[in-house]
């Protein structure tokens, strides 16, 4: 097994960090503002939901799990 590159691991945990914050935290922000209060948190239970299967999948169809 090749030895993990080190240098890749701060990028790539900030870059994570930015995309949680806009693929989670702007929708919340936009949903808690112009929906009503249910409907915005379906909303975003699905959003997540859908995320985490997405995170969840992506590491066995690339061969690493």
């Amino acid at each position: 097994m090749p030895e993990p590159n080190t240098e890749l691991v701060v990028p790539v945990l900030i870059n994570g960090a930015v995309f949680a914050t806009v693929a989670v935290i702007v929708p919340a922000f936009l949903l808690s503002r112009f929906t009503r209060d249910i409907v915005g948190r379906s909303v975003l239970v699905i959003f997540c939901l859908s995320q985490l299967a997405h995170t969840s999948v992506l590491p066995f169809r690339a061969g690493k799990c």
